[in-house]
Order: structure tokens, then sequence, then C-alpha cells
């Protein structure tokens, strides 16, 4: 259908090659800086192991959804192409709610994101397994004539909606939600942390040896890129996958229209464009390609030091600190904050290395 529309189909290739060749130089990117010594402990983080995951996945969507959707005919191999991009599709949508669940357990809960991971793993194979095994399985992947592309062949339009609610069209949604409650779980936590260091810094704005210790920014300002890291993927995952979800149920219950066919593959083809960039503007990647380039330039007599992006373990550890104090409610000696500072920065979980 779409190649009968030349402006169509020639946005849509162009909009998924850009997003391939991006997705596979990102990828490269974070190779590299994950095997470079002087980035390779920036790079260390769960978060970005499942960011990479996710991307790889992601490629492998954009290249078979070229084929799926755009070049395939009903004598191309509609099973096989369809099963491998509803796999990598749910794949790394599960990344990404991993992600998102991993900041949520580490801030929130204060649970070790490394000793995770492997579970991290292991539910998101068995989640995209049981969503594209089980219509390989059965039989009903291959060309479909109410779509006119590789989907669901199946006898009639109430079993397709079936298999696209069972398998993909429910799920989406509730990942994004999830997601979603997780964010928001998040900014709940930030903004209990900024109501302790407000009580914090007013209790001790007249004590002069405590008042250096707790500076007037708000942490809000302070660790505005971890936030802004947290909440991005969240809401890209809302905006794509409700609406890919959206669309798919309107196109099961109209008549084929090709004008509505381009919208929905817009949306699908946007996909790997979209999380590239968001992976590309990392601030942990970021921070890697600052440490080569630091590294590698020639240093001057301008040379400034490099600006140190707070990490999450600072903002565990004065939460901690805070939530303890107010807790308390009772003043405390310098010295024996000093051993509760000293006992923070001790935690055996270093949660920037979990991240």
């Amino acid at each position: 259908m779409i190649s009968g529309h030349p402006r169509a189909f020639s946005m849509l290739m162009t909009l998924l090659i850009i997003g391939t060749c991006l997705t596979f130089f990102v990828l490269c990117a974070y190779a590299y800086t994950s095997w470079n010594p002087v980035s390779r402990s920036c790079m260390n983080r769960v978060s970005l192991r499942l960011l990479a995951l996710a991307l790889i996945f992601n490629l492998g969507f954009g290249v078979s959804f070229i084929f799926v959707t755009l070049l395939s005919k009903q004598t191309m191999p509609c099973a096989f192409l369809t099963f491998f991009t509803d796999f990598s599709q749910m794949f790394s949508a599960g990344m990404f709610f991993c992600m998102a669940l991993n900041l949520h357990l580490i801030l929130v809960h204060k649970v070790n994101g490394q000793k995770m991971e492997k579970f991290y793993y292991l539910g998101t194979v068995i989640f995209a397994a049981a969503c594209s095994v089980t219509p390989l399985a059965a039989g009903v992947y291959g060309w479909s004539s109410h779509a006119q592309t590789c989907w669901f062949n199946t006898r009639t339009e109430a079993e397709t909606f079936r298999w696209v609610i069972g398998t993909e069209s429910f799920w989406l949604p509730f990942m994004a939600i999830g997601e979603a409650f997780m964010f928001l779980s998040i900014i709940v936590f930030f903004i209990s942390y900024e109501m302790a260091t407000r009580r914090r810094r007013h209790f001790d704005s007249n004590t002069s040896d405590l008042g250096d210790r707790y500076p007037s920014e708000s942490p809000f300002v302070k660790y505005r890129y971890t936030i802004i890291r947290i909440g991005l993927y969240p809401l890209v995952s809302c905006l794509i996958n409700f609406g890919t979800a959206i669309l798919g149920i309107y196109q099961l219950t109209r008549p084929i229209n090709w004008r509505r066919t381009v919208v929905a593959l817009t949306v699908y083809s946007s996909r790997p464009t979209i999380y590239s960039l968001l992976a590309f503007t990392d601030p942990s990647f970021i921070r890697a390609a600052k440490k080569i380039w630091g590294h590698t330039r020639p240093s001057t007599i301008f040379s400034t030091s490099p600006i140190s992006v707070p990490t999450l373990t600072q903002i565990s550890g004065e939460f901690t600190s805070n939530a303890t104090w107010s807790s308390a409610q009772t003043p405390t000696r310098p010295e024996a904050e000093h051993e509760n500072q000293e006992k923070v920065q001790d935690r055996p979980s270093d949660i920037a290395i979990q991240l």
C-alpha cells in the first residue's frame, strides 16, 4: 500500500535509515567509551548496560521493520520477519522498563542494582519470548491481507484483534504506565530529599562550623541532569507505546486507509531515532566523552579543571544523612555528625556503579 505513494514511502525509508544508522553510531561510541580505560569507570553502570542492550535490539527492530513494513511481499518469509520484529520491539521495551525499575529500586528502596541485573535480563527474555514465540508457534504470523504487510495472518479480524491485544497492545501501555509510576515515585524521593535538606540547612544556619557543609543550591537544580536522565525515557516510552497501541487498535477497527497507515508507520519508524538521540545525550556517556577529550588534548595554561557532575552516590548519602537527622529531631554534635557522614560514605553498595 505504501509503495503506491512515493512521497510517503521515501519519507518513511529516510526516517528508518537515519534512525538505524544513528543507533549503530551510538552503539559504536558506547563500545569505544566502555573499552577505553580512561572512560571505562563512567560507563560501568547497570542502567547503561540495559540501555546498550535496548539499543542493540532497537537496531534489529529498525532493520527488520524496513523489510516487514516497506519492502515486504507475500513471497518473503513474513513469519520470520514478523517474529524478529516483535521480539526486538518487546525486548527493547522490556529493557527500558528495567531501566526505570532499576533506578526506582536503587533510589527509593536502596536495593543493590548489580544483584538484580541478571533478573532484568532473564525476565525480559521470558517476556519478549512469550509475546513473540507464542504467535509463531500458533502459526499466525504471515502476510496480512487486512494491513497489506507482514503481520498476523488470521482468519477473522476478531482473531487478529485478540492476538494484537494479548501480545502487544496491552503490554506496551502497561509497561509505559509502570515506568511513569516509578518516575513519579523517584520525583517524590527528590521532593522529600529537598525538604529534608531545607530543614537541615535552616537548623544549621547559625552554626559556623556546619554552615558550609550544606549549600543553598536546590537539589532540583544540583541534580537536574540526573532527574532529566530519569524522566526522559519514561516520557518517551509513554508517548511511543501508547501511540503505537492506540494506532494499532484503531487500524484494526477501521477500514484500511493509507493516511492512517502512514501515521502509524511514522510513529514506529521514529523509535530508533528518538531512543538513539536520548542515549547519545546520556549524562554518563557525556562524562565519559569529556574524560577522553580531556585526556587526549594537550594541556595548556588555559586548561580548566573538569566539571564534576554529581552522582547518585552523593544523592543517596546526603538524603540518608538528612533523613536520619530529621527522624532524630534533636541537635547533633559535630563529632557525631562527622561519624554519621563517614558511615554513609562507607556504604558497601556503590550506587554510582549500580547505575
